[in-house]
Parts: C-alpha cells; sequence; structure tokens
C-alpha cells in the first residue's frame, strides 16, 4: 500500500512538472526522448540517452561521442 501511495505521489507530482521533463524511450536500437503524456519530444536518432538532466539539458550519445540537447529538443552541442 506505501509503495502505490508512492507511486501516486511520483506520478502525480510529475504531471505538474510535466512540461519541460522528458522521459526516454526506445525505438528498435536507438533512444530518443517523450514527454510524461508519451509525445515525442526528440525522435529516436542517439544510442543512448541520459536519464537525469541538469539545468533542462539532456546529454545524448552517438557513435561514441556526447551532445546536449536542451529543454525544446534542440542540439545545443552537437555529438561530434
Amino acid at each position: 500500500m506505501k509503495f502505490l501511495y508512492s507511486l501516486v505521489l511520483l506520478l502525480t507530482g510529475l504531471h505538474f512538472y510535466a512540461q519541460d521533463y522528458f522521459v526516454p524511450y526506445r525505438k528498435g536500437k536507438l533512444w530518443g526522448y517523450a514527454d510524461v503524456n508519451g509525445k515525442v519530444k526528440v525522435t529516436p536518432v542517439y544510442d543512448s540517452v541520459s536519464f537525469t538532466y541538469y539545468n533542462f539539458r539532456w546529454k545524448v550519445f552517438k557513435n561514441k561521442k556526447v551532445g546536449v540537447i536542451n529543454q525544446k529538443g534542440e542540439e545545443v552541442l552537437k555529438p561530434e
């Protein structure tokens, strides 16, 4: 019961915070991001993506290189 209560609180918190938060998802072998409602925000083109963020910037990985995307899904630093 405690788990269910904690899960409800977490999901409620994510709902109010969802406008800027990306959830990693995979299509085939490539990774991208969606919002908590499942709407695709960044198409899956990366080998790997970070599950955490800093200052609304997420790390993305492609061909063993690191890049950074912002909260709009734009590449701030291309993985080159």
